[in-house]
């Protein structure tokens, strides 16, 4: 039986998940990481695929949203949905 990678979204407007130097963040290398840049992409990406598995936080976005905007979006989410937080 093959398991299928779970899902990691990665909000973060600067830090690309993919290079070395942030791969021993990542709690599972064989993971699909997703990035997003923005609170609306993140919004987006989780309206469209359902909730990842786990999400990395940037806390400033270099935007008005900041990630906490992104868990507390993501918290009331999962409220209206009756579904756990990643």
């Amino acid at each position: 039986m093959t398991s299928v990678p779970q899902t990691i979204l990665w909000l973060d407007d600067e830090r690309d998940p993919r290079l070395p130097r942030w791969q021993t963040h990542l709690p599972d290398e064989a993971a699909d990481v997703v990035w997003v840049q923005t609170f609306e992409q993140f919004v987006t990406h989780i309206e469209t695929n359902g909730l990842p598995a786990a999400v990395c936080f940037d806390h400033d976005l270099g935007q008005p949203q900041s990630g906490l905007d992104a868990a507390k979006w993501l918290t009331q989410y999962c409220l209206k949905h009756g579904r756990s937080l990643p």
